[in-house]
């Protein structure tokens, strides 16, 4: 779910019109402070993307 398209993420665009019950998103870590974090900033704004279009999200640190 790569490429860009109108200067946004295709993946970001594509995955605001669907809805998931469950997201499983990976992160670098994870703390009180700074919440999940990531060092890609995509691979930051598609997990942040997928956790608000999901019912339930698992996070795998």
């Amino acid at each position: 779910m790569g490429g860009q398209g109108d200067g946004e993420p295709l993946c970001r665009q594509q995955l605001g019109e669907r809805f998931m019950a469950v997201a499983v998103v990976g992160v670098d870590g994870i703390s009180a402070r700074g919440g999940l974090t990531t060092h890609d900033e995509i691979e930051a704004n598609t997990n942040a993307t997928m956790i608000r279009r999901a019912g339930t999200e698992v996070v795998v640190v």
